[in-house]
């Protein structure tokens, strides 16, 4: 397993086990602790971050390559084109697709509801 997912902060656990109980919410599991000494003298330094070890950003989608910087469409209409054309999520939890379902309002498009209220529109 990756080091960097062991340094998780507990507070990212959707359902933490129990063993959690009591540790801090913006530090990683204490995995010493649950797995014991053998453990961590096997995984030595693991808790111990340096950032220039972090894995690369994964590349954008081909179709995102054609817009980075400021050359991304300003135009709603052409954003949403954008989406609708090549952005194909379908969220999986039937809470999240309720969710999204309202965002997308009834004619199926995207954008209607509260989500942008008071932004402006470049900021999703």
């Amino acid at each position: 397993m990756p080091l960097y997912i062991l340094r998780i902060p507990v507070r990212y656990y959707r359902r933490p086990p129990p063993y959690f109980h009591g540790w801090r919410a913006d530090a990683p599991p204490r995995w010493g602790e649950h797995w014991g000494r053998e453990w961590e003298q096997r995984r030595g330094g693991w808790d111990q971050w340096d950032r220039r070890s972090a894995p690369r950003p994964a590349p954008l989608p081909s179709y995102q390559r054609n817009y980075s910087g400021d050359r991304y469409p300003r135009e709603q209409e052409r954003q949403h084109t954008i989406r609708s054309e090549r952005y194909r999520y379908q969220p999986r939890e039937p809470v999240t697709q309720q969710h999204y379902q309202m965002q997308r309002g009834p004619s199926g498009q995207q954008g209607q509801g509260k989500r942008n209220e008071g932004r402006g529109p470049d900021h999703r």
